[in-house]
């Protein structure tokens, strides 16, 4: 991988503050399908062209505006947890969840016919380096910090 970030292309890693890592409310998270859905999604950011026209669409429309977008059925992302394809439902609604969390955007799109769903997960800064902010990062920082506010203005007793 090169010294940059140009890498992120060719290799996407997930970057995670240290002391989001220590947050019990992130770590409790990580446990839970809600977090195997966003994976499953962030490991299929479209960050350059490929060989597929949708692919490709998604590249031109999202990507190269500076939005970290991925778009999958959802009866296939149920599949691909090891629940039944009956389990679009289930799916649903954990993406809903997101959803209201700030942790993702879903767009809905007419692309040759077909409604697609398309899920946003957070913006990059563009060239040279790429460096990507995933909502669902921030909405830990965020709500960390109205919560330090919250236990300074004496509205809550601790700090986990």
């Amino acid at each position: 991988m090169a010294d940059n970030l140009d890498g992120q292309k060719t290799e996407p890693f997930l970057m995670i503050p240290i002391r989001i890592m220590k947050n019990k409310r992130f770590k409790k998270w990580v446990g839970t399908r809600e977090f195997q859905v966003w994976a499953h999604l962030h490991s299929s950011i479209i960050r350059d062209k490929m060989h597929n026209k949708l692919s490709n669409f998604i590249f031109n429309e999202y990507y190269k505006n500076g939005i970290l977008a991925a778009r999958w059925d959802q009866k296939i992302i149920a599949v691909e947890l090891g629940l039944s394809e009956n389990s679009d439902g289930y799916i649903s609604r954990l993406l809903s969840s997101m959803e209201k969390k700030s942790i993702i955007k879903k767009h809905k799109k007419r692309w040759y016919g077909k409604n697609l769903r398309i899920y946003e997960l957070g913006t990059h800064s563009g060239e040279p380096y790429k460096h990507e902010i995933l909502y669902a990062i921030t909405n830990f920082v965020r709500t960390d910090a109205e919560k330090t506010l919250e236990f300074f203005k004496g509205k809550i007793s601790e700090l986990s």
